[in-house]
């Protein structure tokens, strides 16, 4: 049965024009993304999660805070208005006010921030991390970014659903 679907599959994106192709890579990866953050929230220890992330962000440097938060900028700034309106991101976010931003979450608003994201803006960011990660490896260097990151998301909320709960990954270890 499931290779009848898979030849029926197969012979249907055939038949997909190249513009409906690339809606469909763009779909799949957003989609595929959105669903590991929902994993990962929901095996999450919110509470515990914002206190370490408010932590480290209370402890690093503010050149440090303002080149990481940058990088996260570039994805905030594609959010619906109400979200970019209700957490206040501007591109030069202070770091209280991210403090105050990561304190007002819940699971609820994380899951809704996740839907919002558009799958565009997911695309777009695997293939920058696909990019930068062919350039490295053309240059002789390792490079295990977002696909590390992805890793240890995994890691972990598979860890939590066994009930092997670690240490939830900070600031530190999102790049």
């Amino acid at each position: 049965m499931m290779v009848l679907g898979a030849v029926l599959c197969r012979q249907a994106l055939a038949e997909v024009t190249p513009h409906e192709k690339e809606k469909l890579k763009v779909k799949f990866i957003g989609v595929t993304f959105k669903v590991l953050a929902k994993v990962y929230t929901a095996t999450t220890d919110i509470e515990k999660l914002k206190s370490k992330n408010i932590k480290a962000i209370d402890k690093m440097p503010d050149a440090k805070f303002r080149k990481r938060y940058a990088g996260y900028f570039g994805l905030f700034k594609n959010l619906p208005q109400r979200y970019i309106d209700e957490y206040k991101l501007t591109e030069h976010m202070s770091k209280q006010q991210a403090v105050d931003g990561i304190r007002s979450l819940d699971k609820r608003k994380i899951y809704q921030i996740i839907n919002a994201i558009p799958n565009t803006t997911i695309a777009e960011s695997f293939s920058t991390y696909l990019r930068s990660k062919k350039e490295a490896e053309a240059n002789g260097k390792k490079s295990d970014g977002l696909m590390g990151h992805i890793n240890n998301v995994w890691k972990d909320a598979l860890n939590n659903i066994e009930g092997n709960a670690k240490e939830e990954p900070g600031p530190d270890r999102a790049t």
